[in-house]
């Protein structure tokens, strides 16, 4: 079951001539189903620790989303956000008595509460350029002309994700800053992405495996990603290396392995570790 269904009062509206269930033209027990297509990245195999299995329920993918239903004319007939706490494999959308015809449905996974505020509204994968969620979304057409209908509605990621892996630190470190740049800033629910910013996350070096959430690389562009290592509370870095060149794409893994002593950082290109020639090393 759900533990709990936020009702928006702003987007949730029934048609006037479908208020009751046997009123003559009008579809009863009309629901969706959410499942979710992207489980696991497309690339999987080259990272196992990401492998996840696919039977696992639909709240370990997308523990909360929100939802509009639209009619044709673009007005929300139907909106609620949802935190799922059962194990079901897929989520029900409940949308009972509507008018015969077809309504977009779009739901967005693992968003802040609010966010977005209206269902054409582009949603900030990096907000302030920090990583934000792992974002899921997806936005169809569905016949709702025969009752009772139950369309699928699959859920795909929004951003791929990083892996950078670190051998033979230096235990003096005590905090490790990644920066990358040139990637999407926003994106709205045709899965049209847009602008550019930058993602900075912090790690503690004990966890000697850095992942982070990002969306795709900037079309015509080379992301580019720089990692700064620090000893306690000292500014500056003691180490930082820069120039490693990143293109990242919705549901795929990039991965990467630095050792820090020797100063050497290999990118995973077609299966096969290729050393970063260009890398920027500065030392302090």
């Amino acid at each position: 079951m759900k533990t709990k269904i936020f009702i928006l009062p702003a987007l949730l509206f029934v048609a006037a001539s479908c208020a009751d269930d046997d009123y003559p033209g009008c579809n009863s027990r009309n629901s969706a189903t959410v499942a979710v297509e992207d489980k696991n990245y497309d690339n999987v195999s080259i990272d196992p620790p990401s492998l996840l299995d696919p039977n696992l329920p639909f709240r370990t993918f997308v523990p909360q989303f929100t939802y509009w239903l639209e009619d044709t004319g673009g007005n929300v007939v139907r909106g609620s956000e949802v935190v799922v706490s059962d194990n079901n494999a897929t989520d029900l959308i409940p949308l009972g008595v509507l008018q015969p015809g077809s309504y977009r449905l779009t739901v967005w996974g693992n968003t802040p509460s609010g966010v977005p505020s209206a269902p054409s509204d582009a949603v900030d994968l990096h907000p302030a350029g920090a990583e934000g969620t792992d974002v899921y979304l997806q936005s169809n057409l569905l016949d709702y002309s025969s009752p009772p209908a139950n369309p699928v509605v699959n859920l795909e990621r929004t951003k791929g994700k990083l892996v950078v892996l670190i051998e033979n630190l230096d235990p003096a470190v005590t905090r490790i800053e990644q920066s990358v740049t040139s990637v999407y800033a926003t994106v709205d629910r045709n899965f049209s992405y847009a602008g550019s910013t930058t993602v900075d996350k912090s790690f503690d070096p004990a966890a000697a495996r850095l992942a982070t959430f990002i969306a795709p690389t900037v079309a015509s562009t080379t992301s580019s990603l720089t990692l700064r290592f620090y000893q306690d509370a000292d500014p500056t870095p003691v180490l930082t290396l820069s120039g490693i060149p990143q293109t990242f794409v919705r549901n795929q893994i990039n991965l990467v392995q630095v050792d820090a002593t020797a100063q050497e950082v290999w990118i995973l290109i077609n299966s096969a570790w290729e050393p970063v020639n260009d890398l920027i090393i500065v030392e302090n």
